[in-house]
């Protein structure tokens, strides 16, 4: 290949990853409910905004997707759109460009708390043959009856998965201090892939149902936070191969001989599930928000 036909290749496959990926922006105002905490209402209205960021980009998928609700002020009405679920839009978010910024700016008679969230990120359009899968979090019980996002420290959790096709699959843990810990693959896995087959129910982190899981049954769920702490989990799966981020553990992280789950920065992660989504059109991608209390 020439020098000239090389750099003209390089040009062609820079832009087309470009053009798969846009730089969003948004912002959104939430009204929590009186039950919900601080922490847990600036997590909804980061949501919110990066819903929104990718709505106002790439548009919905369904033309009627707004709903008011309305509530007072002391004795002033007010209302606003709730929730728009990020099924309905044509884009997902790839990753953080900005650190999200969630500021409180009223807290009503009533014990509303009102915040305001900014987000600037990169994000793409959905691409009609993404893979589509199911996956669920199983709290304390290996059945899919045990479904859940709420958990308590201590708790046990298993992952529910079902694909329509052979592939492959990868889970990550995020927690609050924004560290993204590997799950799937597991530790031991030494291809860094993890096939599954067509229409099997697959439930990891069971000795009995997870031939590649080894050590205790469930993985342990534990809250650092005295109250509340707020933990994502993202799985992608495709149907062609795939293998997962370059990740560190034990000793290369200073935990010394104290055994540690394979982990990486955030900003690490990102830019691996950025670049991946953007070279496979296949990719699916879901984000299940688990809420863990003491």
């Amino acid at each position: 290949m020439s020098r000239l036909s090389f750099l003209l290749f390089v040009v062609v496959f820079s832009m087309t990853i470009s053009a798969q990926t846009r730089r969003v922006s948004g912002e959104y105002t939430y009204y929590g409910s009186p039950n919900q905490s601080v922490k847990e209402v600036k997590d909804a209205a980061i949501e919110n905004a990066r819903v929104q960021a990718l709505a106002k980009e790439f548009g919905t998928l369904i033309t009627q997707n707004t709903l008011q609700e309305e509530g007072k002020k002391g004795a002033e009405e007010h209302s606003h759109i709730m929730q728009m679920s990020s099924a309905e839009v044509k884009g997902e978010w790839i990753e953080d460009l900005k650190k999200p910024e969630a500021k409180v700016v009223d807290i009503t008679d009533e014990g509303i708390i009102v915040v305001t969230a900014k987000v600037e990120g990169k994000a793409r359009a959905i691409e009609n043959d993404a893979a589509d899968f199911e996956v669920l979090t199983l709290r304390n019980g290996k059945e899919k009856r045990n479904a859940d996002t709420n958990f308590k420290a201590d708790d046990r959790l298993y992952l529910y998965f079902k694909a329509p096709a052979d592939g492959f699959v990868a889970a990550y843990l995020i927690d609050e201090q924004q560290t993204v810990t590997c799950l799937i693959p597991h530790e031991g896995d030494a291809d860094g892939q993890q096939p599954v087959k067509h229409g099997k129910e697959y439930i990891f982190f069971s000795e009995k149902h997870d031939a590649g899981f080894k050590g205790e049954d469930g993985l342990v769920i534990t809250c650092d936070d005295e109250r509340l702490e707020l933990n994502r989990i993202y799985v992608l799966y495709s149907p062609n191969a795939f293998v997962k981020a370059n990740d560190r553990a034990g000793d290369e992280l200073g935990y010394g001989n104290l055994h540690r789950p394979r982990q990486l920065s955030l900003k690490d992660f990102s830019s691996w599930m950025s670049k991946l989504c953007a070279r496979d059109k296949k990719m699916g991608r879901k984000v299940i928000r688990l809420k863990i209390n003491q």
